[in-house]
């Protein structure tokens, strides 16, 4: 995870819906700084940057959020009117956790197209066989997606989990998806960041979030004198995709794992909060309403949860306390959201 520090915080906003293409971004900024291959474009070092990620992670990617996800799932899917030609499209589909929280609400379609651009992910998909199940390795807002997509005649339903914060080309991908979405269909997003809250109301707690973490430091360095760790000569997927970046000769010696994270998870806000990137290279980061506007639709749901974001006290009693507590009196300001924008 980014370390973060009470200062030099990276300034929040964000993105324009009708920003210029001339936008400078923290992409091309990163490539400029940390690149090594003169071949590459910003575009391409992105994916590569992603793809190093994915190639150690998506063999121990297990989230443990899936269950959590379960009364979302069962009330938009139950909300939704039974259409003879059901079609389902999961962005960023992953290893499939979508897929299994939809089955297990025996939820009826004619098709569902797993998209998902890493085919390390792909691979631990284990439904392929699925006859309605059409596996697509490529992004969403590409020429092929597009023209499948444009072609199918049925009632579509988006879903996008913990996908649209990974995603370095917001106002592009809405335009793509509001090509795709008729008048009735729907973006379900079960899990991304609340940007707002980040930008708006976390750095507020930073001192208390500091202090939390210093405690929780000197228990971990009493606990490890205590009760000597294990040795273990396994290395987190993080560390292993930046030797792997280094070793290829993608990124320069001065590339570290705060910079892949923030790259992974690009328009997570929380993930750049300690990251200097100058301001004529800030190009923002989504919210909900910003991507509403953009695809010419309307928030027809909205929920946030989660306010510890990042930090815990250890007990599990007092984090449940204090979760209770600030949801009860910000019951609109979580970290986390969930959202449905309906296209009108």
């Amino acid at each position: 995870m980014v370390l973060i520090s009470i200062g030099g915080m990276m300034r929040y906003k964000v993105i324009a819906t009708d920003k210029a293409s001339s936008q400078k971004t923290r992409a091309e900024y990163l490539f400029q700084e940390y690149c090594l291959k003169e071949t590459m474009t910003p575009k391409d070092f992105i994916h590569k940057v992603k793809t190093a990620y994915y190639k150690y992670n998506a063999e121990v990617y297990n989230p443990g959020y899936a269950v959590t996800l379960v009364p979302a799932f069962k009330k938009v899917l139950s909300d939704l009117p039974v259409e003879i030609d059901q079609v389902i499209v999961d962005i960023g589909a992953g290893s499939g956790q979508v897929y299994d929280l939809v089955t297990a609400e025996k939820f009826k379609f004619t098709k569902y197209y797993f998209i998902e651009p890493f085919q390390s992910m792909i691979d631990q998909f284990d439904h392929k066989d699925d006859g309605k199940v059409f596996v697509i390795c490529d992004y969403f807002e590409s020429p092929y997606c597009t023209k499948l997509l444009n072609d199918e005649k049925g009632s579509k339903l988006f879903i996008m989990c913990a996908a649209l914060r990974t995603l370095d080309n917001i106002n592009e991908f809405a335009d793509s998806l509001k090509s795709n979405m008729k008048p009735g269909d729907k973006l379900f997003l079960p899990l991304e960041p609340n940007n707002d809250y980040f930008g708006s109301y976390y750095k507020a707690l930073m001192p208390f979030v500091f202090g939390v973490r210093v405690l929780n430091k000197i228990r971990a360095v009493l606990s490890k004198n205590l009760y000597p760790p294990v040795e273990t000569n396994d290395k987190h997927p993080l560390v292993k995709s930046l030797e792997y970046l280094k070793k290829t000769g993608v990124v320069n010696a001065e590339f570290n794992s705060s910079l892949l994270y923030a790259i992974v998870y690009y328009n997570n806000y929380h993930a750049w909060l300690a990251i200097d990137i100058p301001e004529d290279y800030n190009d923002g980061f989504f919210t909900i309403a910003q991507l509403a506007k953009r695809l010419g639709g309307e928030v027809t749901e909205f929920k946030t949860n989660t306010y510890l974001y990042g930090f815990s006290f250890g007990v599990a009693r007092i984090d449940g306390f204090i979760e209770k507590m600030l949801g009860k009196f910000f019951p609109s300001l979580g970290a986390s959201l969930t959202a449905v924008i309906t296209k009108k």
